[in-house]
């Protein structure tokens, strides 16, 4: 449920002979609550063996019951009664000065979020702050063809339940816990400790980014025109669930497959004690420059093209979670680098179409795409925490330290229209995708494999399918297709 309100002043003359003003103020509250459940049917997962069963897969197809082996209870199942709401207000002026503009404001958001009554403690999470805004547009000689655009601003996130739904008054993930069929008892009492993964609120700010944008825009000829855009975005006060128990054992990991130097392994002896946090050193920094042309459709023809170069790093790769690295000591391991997050460093393209005779037209584009960036990993399986039963994935190298191969895409069209009556046109089409046929490796099997680090073992094991493409381009697809537009 939102309510919004607002109220726009104009004023020329504020400041000088020659500004002009547009304010503009208001306000907004929301509140919210959410039920997330996943739970079971019957409250468990049964799990049945054969090889229990006496009379072998005979018996067992017969009846399965004959091979109990154990139920699960709590893996997976979420049990979320949330509620929230939140408080903005903002302010804004775009005040014009001869060939400037600028558009200035503030922003105040308030929010508050916690569980529903009977479910937790109503006031978990509590944040307030401002984003200030600020840009500017010069016509440059003006005469309306070159232009300069610039930008800062903060932008924080809005309000999700990811910020708060694992804080431990709410008991949202049910415990986890396996039960083993216990033949002298003929029931499950065989079971394992339940374990329940919760958390206690620490320092809290709400995520945000700090943007800045530089453009520059000029118009050559009556159809031509050129930008070059920089872009600067940094990301930070991410969420996590940090475990502050400092409590471990460095033990090391020698003769790294992939480096041949050794790898720090860090062991558990106690208990984890997670907080969530938005003060725990979690960054993402994202740069782009962008070089863009353009030729609107004129003459019969159109043309565009673009240059983009994108570089960003960090050391978090979910964006809206707990962040995995964080679970323990062994996610700072090799942690920072080029994010895996589906981008190329370069991308280049070209497209444009032509009128031929006979109303047919021609398009096309080229596609450049540098390769993106993966990170090798080995599963620690054992001997990892104090009950030596937790595994955990650890980068063998520098994130993002490897790369798949360039991509080099061609679709190509070809229409042709008739006019029917002043309101209705039918259209053929031929599309050809990917008429290059490459078969790029867009994503493979990236874990190296695994190591015990138990003391008496200390061993690698190889993946036997480690690097195994998962994902390839799409194969060369022709389509036909017809339209009546009326």
């Amino acid at each position: 449920m939102t309510v919004d309100a607002s109220w726009s002043l104009f004023k020329d003359g504020l400041f000088g002979k020659n500004d002009s003003h547009s304010f503009k103020i208001g306000g907004s509250y929301e509140d919210a609550s959410a039920s997330d459940e996943w739970l079971r049917n019957g409250g468990f997962t049964y799990y049945d063996y054969s090889g229990d069963c006496e009379g072998g897969l005979e018996e067992y197809f017969q009846n399965p019951s004959c091979g109990p082996y154990y139920i699960e209870r709590g893996w997976g199942e979420y049990n979320l009664q949330g509620q929230q709401n939140g408080i903005v207000l903002y302010a804004q002026d775009s005040m014009r000065l001869s060939r400037v503009t600028v558009n200035a404001g503030v922003r105040y958001t308030n929010y508050k979020a916690g569980f529903k009554e009977g479910f937790g403690n109503a006031d978990v999470y509590s944040v307030d702050f401002f984003d200030p805004r600020v840009g500017l547009v010069w016509d440059v000689f003006g005469n309306g063809r070159s232009a300069v655009k610039a930008h800062w601003g903060r932008y924080h996130g809005g309000m999700f339940t990811y910020l708060y739904d694992r804080e431990a008054s709410g008991n949202v993930a049910v415990p986890d816990q396996d039960c083993y069929w216990n033949y002298d008892d003929e029931a499950y009492t065989d079971c394992d400790t339940p374990t329940f993964i919760s958390a206690s609120m620490g320092e809290v700010n709400h995520p945000y980014v700090d943007e800045s944008i530089l453009t520059f825009e000029h118009q050559l000829g009556k159809d031509v025109s050129l930008g070059v855009d920089l872009i600067d975005r940094r990301f930070r006060s991410m969420m996590a669930m940090v475990n502050v128990n400092d409590d471990y054992t460095m033990t090391t990991a020698q003769n790294n497959p992939l480096t041949g130097g050794d790898l720090p392994i860090y062991i558990l002896n106690s208990p984890t004690d997670f907080v969530l946090t938005t003060n725990n050193g979690a960054y993402r920094d994202y740069q782009s420059a962008i070089l863009r042309f353009e030729k609107r459709y004129s003459q019969g023809w159109q043309l565009r093209s673009s240059l983009v170069w994108t570089d960003l790093n960090g050391n978090i790769s979910s964006n809206s979670g707990y962040a995995n690295e964080y679970r323990d000591k062994n996610g700072y391991t090799n942690n920072d680098g080029r994010l895996a997050l589906s981008y190329s460093e370069w991308e280049f393209k070209l497209s444009g179409a032509v009128d031929l005779p006979l109303g047919i037209v021609a398009s096309g584009q080229y596609t450049y795409l540098s390769g993106q960036y993966w990170t090798p990993y080995v599963r620690v399986n054992r001997g990892l925490d104090y009950n030596s039963s937790v595994g955990r994935d650890i980068n063998l190298v520098a994130r993002g330290s490897e790369q798949f191969d360039d991509r080099h895409l061609v679709d190509l069209r070809l229409a042709w229209g008739l006019k029917l009556a002043a309101a209705t046109k039918i259209e053929l089409s031929v599309e050809l995708f990917n008429a290059l046929n490459k078969g790029t490796v867009l994503d493979n099997y990236n874990r190296w494999g695994t190591y015990d680090a138990r003391s008496s073992r200390k061993t690698w094991t190889k993946a036997s399918n480690y690097g195994d493409p998962y994902t390839i381009e799409s194969p060369r697809q022709i389509r036909a297709g017809f339209r009546f537009i009326f």
